[in-house]
């Protein structure tokens, strides 16, 4: 388990990709980590999901700072595609299989 903090909520509009909803981390998402989920402590809950790692070069330095960010739940609940029949997730789940 890794501890973090949330440092903004924020639109991850990057080109070439439809902007969604997200939560930038104050720390690095390991090898391996996309995917786990993003907790809230108090009251125990799942916000989210990470999915990305980002480095930064600090201007006028070689510091660099990795920070990670996690699907906001809204945009998991509204992903669509050929493995949810192209309904938003949160519709296919609700399917009566």
């Amino acid at each position: 388990m890794m501890k973090g903090y949330v440092t903004r909520l924020k639109l991850d509009d990057r080109p070439g990709r439809r902007p969604v909803r997200a939560y930038q981390l104050d720390m690095s998402a390991l090898p391996g980590v996309s995917g786990s989920p993003l907790f809230r402590p108090q009251p125990l809950a799942v916000v989210g999901v990470v999915y990305l790692e980002q480095e930064i070069t600090v201007p006028g330095s070689e510091r660099v700072i990795g920070f990670a960010y996690a699907h906001h739940l809204s945009t998991l609940r509204a992903a669509s595609g050929t493995a949810t029949d192209n309904l938003p997730l949160a519709e296919y789940l609700a399917r009566d299989f």
